[in-house]
């Protein structure tokens, strides 16, 4: 564990050069601190990204969300409060050096998001959801007791993990993202059509930040945040209409950026009133 003396901002960008299994040994409120700024900074980030919708369509391209005919407080609820702790389960309790994370991950991820396989074979749905459920669970144990014997044998998979943990973090943010692409209809070329989720990506790697240098906890916490606020806006247009939707957007573009910028203001006013004191 290393203690946190820069900006949170500063410190995800530098774990974004270079991604270490470091985790910040902060307290409670200070990690909290920490993780609303940087949401903050993916609330943001997300908003620019979407923007992108527009040049595609602008390009001659289409991106249509996918309808679902669901109660839009049903489906907030599971978007805020399930979706959360599922997804950071399956793509990033793993991310950390414990073979059995390793295995619940691995296991979860590719059931619930890997394609399913040999569906002509099989006219019984139940034995093709059985045997890709067998396949998954005898992959993801074999790639665990691999790393397991390994440590046997003198390797620790802790050591692998701290030197590989580049790899973990970006490709757990882009495994987190490609299954949002079936959040959308396209026209668009294949080399394009990861453009759509790039705001998944990029949250990908802001959970993916707050699991390895904050914990698990608050990594889902981030994650529920983020859906909450979004979501909300769909809420307000359901009970309210269209206008309340476009205030809650100004909300969610002027209170990031103020988050973003306390720290500054707080810092300056600290470095006014030392050279204050120093002068007396």
């Amino acid at each position: 564990m290393n203690a946190f003396h820069t900006h949170p901002i500063l410190d995800f960008w530098c774990f974004l050069r270079r991604p270490v299994a470091e985790r910040l040994s902060e307290g409670m409120a200070k990690k909290v601190f920490i993780l609303i700024v940087v949401i903050s900074l993916d609330i943001l980030i997300s908003m620019i990204l979407s923007l992108l919708d527009i040049v595609i369509e602008v390009g001659g391209g289409a991106v249509e969300p996918v309808e679902i005919d669901v109660n839009p407080l049903l489906l907030s609820v599971g978007a805020v409060f399930i979706a959360p702790l599922i997804e950071e389960i399956a793509f990033r309790l793993g991310l950390a050096p414990n073979l059995w994370f390793l295995f619940i991950s691995l296991f979860l991820g590719s059931v619930q998001y890997a394609p399913k396989l040999l569906g002509d074979f099989f006219s019984d749905n139940g034995m093709f959801v059985g045997f890709n459920v067998l396949f998954y669970l005898v992959l993801s144990a074999g790639i665990c007791l691999f790393f397991w014997f390994r440590e046997r044998r003198g390797h620790r998979y802790v050591d692998f993990f701290n030197r590989y943990v580049g790899a973990y973090y970006y490709l757990g943010a882009l495994l987190f993202a490609l299954p949002h692409l079936g959040n959308f209809t396209y026209q668009l070329p294949w080399w394009l059509v990861i453009l759509p989720v790039l705001p998944q990506l990029f949250g990908g790697l802001t959970f993916g930040y707050l699991r390895i240098r904050l914990g698990f906890w608050y990594g889902v916490m981030g994650h529920l945040l983020q859906n909450l606020l979004f979501t909300l806006g769909d809420v307000l247009t359901y009970f309210l209409g269209a206008t309340a939707n476009f205030v809650w957007l100004i909300v969610l573009i002027i209170v990031p950026i103020v988050v973003l910028m306390a720290p500054f203001l707080v810092e300056r006013q600290r470095q006014v009133a030392s050279r204050v004191d120093a002068g007396r």
